[in-house]
């Protein structure tokens, strides 16, 4: 390692130490979508991971398959739970959110937000009628589950509580602390209980047996076992190094207890361990039985979560979370640079012809959406905090820089003629802006966060996509509703203008894509195109190309939506899809934080454009 490189370490780890918030996980050398936490649905057959980049992913838990990506965090999600019957996720996030997702459909249900502190833990009742969190602020908070209003708060640690539960008759919460102890408190009465004490460093981890015996996982290499009536240790199990997580199989007779990146098993209370599962390459963040006790759900900061089994010690399921690194990217007038910007916070500067990182600018959260100007002059840049930047290109300097949006920006686009910009954000609108950041129209119509907008070649129109199944095209002069587009059963992750301005193209997660005609919005042609969720669709005079969760690309005859090319991306998703040089070359944004551009002519990769840590300016 050079020099300069040993100088940025240190700056950036000085950087996070002071502005970061601080909670009770360990954080990752690399920047990568460490997994938080995995919860198991009440009828074992879907698994919620939640991951730094602030999405959950859905997975089927027999088959390890994803099913779904729900982002609606602005940072880390960690802490998931679902609800007894199954019919409800909540999750907590560094952001000071609680965020709740109906099952059947993964729609946004509830949203308690502007807590003051990150939210590190959630809990449903026995009975489902309250949710319990857990803040980096010392408090834990009682919510209503009919109107997700506050009913009470416990106070009492003196440092960050690292997780909150309720005990199993429902009747008493309990917490555990850096402090060294558990806490426990009366829902009814808000009393204090009791305090747990017998640990002799910091706490990271509680789980309740069925027959309500409560086990704890501790900095100190224990994990200790509690009598509940009287608050008194029953017994302890000694673990190489800190324990991070425990978890009780469904009949109390075996104990998980994670070490850093091994679990080790222990038998109807025997002092030694009877097997120790190696898997993981980093540190373990949370451990969950299956509902029938045959598997066991790891979740670690090393992009992954395992599926046990029980019996064998063997790897059931390994679930990968590549990270969503790219989240737009963009090239400028002549074909010769390109921008990209992900959840690392960095805009970065490539030259096409030599593959090569330029250059970098680092913001001050996440890039969740990027545009140029259509003379190349400025560029915009969205951010994972609802703020929008207007650079100018040749000396990279901020000219504007507002709050756009209430939460994520996920889309920005200039108008044809460079005189507007319209934003797309996860507060479920759409917004028109001058370029000196005074705002010109809302358009709001949408019941869900927004995934994508675009302008008619004329400006004269506007189309938004959004994760409640449906795109929208609107009069961009007056804001009005035009068409409501329906037939998607997924969210509706892109939308595109057609080069005439005649057509709509929209892609999703349903698998499918579909044109629509932009006069009357009635349906043209639509097909299934990837084995995979879509994740994005770009309409450019020599067809329409998609983009895709199943790891390719593809280009579509824009009249019958026959597939005409498959570009095969290699082992990540494809995350963005720009053609460019008037058709002739497709740009990929990838899943790993990497570009690729292709020809579009033979489907051939011209070029690999890596993501590298920053260099000093």
């Amino acid at each position: 390692m050079n020099r300069k490189m040993q100088v940025f370490i240190i700056l950036s780890v000085l950087i996070m130490l002071v502005t970061a918030p601080v909670f009770s996980l360990d954080i990752p050398e690399n920047l990568g979508d460490a997994m938080w936490h995995a919860a198991y649905s009440p009828d074992g057959k879907v698994i919620a991971l939640g991951g730094s980049d602030g999405c959950i992913r859905i997975f089927d838990a027999g088959i390890g398959k994803l099913k779904n990506v729900l982002c609606g965090h602005n940072d880390g999600v960690t802490g998931l739970a679902f609800s007894p019957d199954g019919k409800y996720l909540a999750s907590g996030g560094l952001d000071g959110k609680i965020l709740v997702h109906e099952t059947a459909s993964w729609k946004k249900q509830a949203a308690v937000e502007n807590l003051s502190a990150p939210v590190i833990s959630v809990v449903y009742s026995p009975d489902g009628k309250f949710i319990a969190s857990a803040g980096d602020d010392k408090i834990v908070r009682l919510w209503d589950t009919t109107d997700y209003k506050q009913l009470k708060t416990f106070k009492g640690p003196k440092e960050r509580i690292t997780m909150v539960i309720f005990d199993p008759s429902g009747k008493d919460l309990l917490a555990s602390s850096w402090d060294d102890y558990i806490y426990e408190w009366n829902i009814e009465t808000g009393d204090s209980v009791r305090e747990f004490a017998g640990h002799d460093d910091m706490l990271n981890y509680l789980s309740f047996s069925p027959g309500g015996k409560l086990a704890s996982a501790s900095c100190d290499m224990t994990a200790r076992v509690w009598d509940l009536k009287s608050g008194k240790q029953v017994t302890f199990f000694s673990v190489p190094e800190s324990a991070k997580a425990v978890s009780w199989n469904p009949d109390g007779k075996l104990l998980a207890v994670g070490a850093y990146d091994t679990v080790y098993l222990f038998k109807n209370g025997e002092k030694k361990y009877y097997m120790a599962l190696k898997g993981h390459t980093d540190a373990l963040n949370s451990l969950e039985f299956s509902p029938d006790g045959k598997r066991l759900l790891s979740s670690a900061i090393d992009e992954t979560a395992i599926i046990w089994d029980v019996d064998t010690g063997k790897i059931f399921k390994e679930l990968f979370a590549p990270p969503l690194t790219v989240r737009a990217a963009v090239v400028f007038p002549g074909g010769e640079t390109v921008i990209s910007g992900g959840s690392d916070g960095l805009i970065r500067f490539y030259n096409i012809s030599t593959g090569e990182e330029i250059s970098f600018i680092p913001q001050t959260s996440g890039v969740s959406a990027l545009a140029v100007s259509p003379d190349g002059r400025t560029f915009a840049c969205g951010l994972k905090d609802g703020t929008l930047l207007i650079y100018d290109a040749a000396t990279r300097k901020i000219f504007v820089d507002f709050r756009a949006h209430g939460d994520i920006i996920t889309a920005v686009k200039y108008s044809p003629d460079g005189k507007y910009i319209a934003t797309a954000g996860a507060d479920e609108q759409a917004k028109i802006w001058k370029l000196d950041g005074k705002p010109d129209k809302t358009l709001i119509k949408h019941n869900d966060s927004l995934t994508g907008i675009d302008w008619s070649p004329d400006g004269s129109k506007i189309a938004t996509s959004s994760w409640d199944e449906r795109a929208i095209i609107w009069d961009a002069k007056t804001g009005r509703p035009l068409h409501v587009l329906k037939g998607h059963t997924g969210c509706v992750s892109g939308v595109s203008f057609s080069p005439d301005g005649k057509s709509l193209a929209t892609s999703s997660f349903d698998k499918t894509i579909r044109t629509w005609d932009v006069k009357s919005g009635k349906l043209i042609k639509d097909a299934i195109a990837h084995n995979e969720g879509v994740s994005s669709i770009s309409f450019s005079p020599g067809g329409i190309y998609t983009g895709s969760f199943d790891r390719t690309a593809k280009k579509w005859n824009p009249g019958s939506l026959k597939e005409i090319s498959v570009f095969n991306a290699g082992d990540h998703w494809v995350t963005a899809v720009i053609p460019f040089d008037e058709g002739k070359k497709l740009l990929l944004g990838m899943g790993d934080g990497s570009l690729q551009v292709w020809s579009t002519k033979d489907a051939g990769l011209l070029k690999k454009l890596p993501v590298n840590p920053p260099a000093m300016p």
